[in-house]
């Protein structure tokens, strides 16, 4: 990702949950379990009785591929719809007994992992970051579905609610990008371009953990755009290098205005020092994951005893 990951706290939050739901899915495969799967297991565990369309909002994934993992989840006897007794035409989400030793596992494992990620950060500093996080949430969800959701976010872990807080993020910005002519993925390669020109793309693909196919088609896209343009290496004739066009990076700037007006915002009402401690607060986390998921069985191997 690129280096600006290093101090804004927007990035950050994003790369941090990238980075966990990556570190922490390798410590369910034993379970046999995806990454879409755990996530929709342990949410209607958080928050049973919701409907498909709020865990859909929650998630951020869209309705019909939800549909397809309710499903299937279903069909293994791990999840369970029943009626609304208010609106028989909604439907509600449920664990069976059956799937609650498998969240109790991932509870377990969750709160060890927490352990980890956060070793070094003192309790004060913990405070300050749960305490900014929390406003950095209010801020940004007013009185949108999320507050009707998740009326109380006391309960939530701070993976949880950075992942609370990167959704909403990327909620409003899409926005952004979407009248811009964007989306999301395709800001995230120009990004990292812009940061790093140069990569070619099996390095783009590591890292924004992408991969290689999808990653290509969105590569295919930019340059049809003319947002980027491929170059012969000199080096190796063979392969291809990316770069970003001029016209491109005017569109960057803009972008990258759009991002730090709703970062602001999302910053309402914290100080300057305690904008400071969560900053340095987030870049210890995001080194941390980072140095897990170089090494996961040397830094931790005791993460599923």
């Amino acid at each position: 990702m690129p280096s600006r990951l290093e101090q804004h706290p927007g990035l950050l939050l994003h790369d941090i949950t990238r980075l966990f739901r990556h570190s922490f899915g390798t410590q369910l495969r034993d379970l046999g379990l995806s990454e879409p799967q755990w996530r929709v297991l342990g949410t209607v565990n958080r928050l049973s009785g919701m409907d498909q369309t709020q865990l859909a909002a929650l998630l951020g994934i869209g309705k019909a591929p939800l549909g397809k993992l309710v499903d299937r989840l279903e069909s293994e006897g791990l999840l369970q719809r029943y009626p609304d007794p208010d609106d028989r035409r909604t439907n509600r989400l449920r664990l069976t007994p059956r799937a609650q030793p498998i969240t109790d596992t991932m509870r377990r494992r969750h709160l060890q992992f927490q352990e980890y990620y956060l070793a070094e950060l003192d309790l004060p500093t913990r405070q300050v970051l749960e305490e900014t996080l929390l406003t950095v949430y209010t801020n940004l969800a007013g009185d949108n579905q999320d507050r009707q959701i998740l009326p109380s976010t006391e309960s939530l872990s701070i993976i949880q609610l950075i992942s609370a807080v990167t959704r909403l993020n990327s909620r409003h910005f899409d926005i952004k990008l979407k009248a811009m002519g964007f989306t999301r993925s395709q800001w995230l390669v120009l990004s990292a371009l812009d940061a790093d020109e140069g990569l070619s793309q099996s390095s783009l693909a590591a890292k924004l953990n992408m991969g290689k196919a999808p990653l290509g088609v969105l590569i295919d896209e930019l340059e049809a755009g003319d947002w980027l343009l491929r170059q012969i290496d000199p080096q190796d004739r063979r392969a291809r290098r990316l770069f970003l066009t001029p016209a491109c990076r005017a569109d960057l700037q803009s972008m990258a205005q759009e991002f730090e007006t709703l970062h602001q915002y999302s910053l309402s009402h914290i100080g300057n020092t305690k904008q400071r401690l969560f900053t340095r607060a987030l870049q210890n986390i995001r080194a941390r994951l980072n140095a897990y998921a170089e090494d996961p069985e040397q830094l931790f191997p005791e993460i599923k005893t």
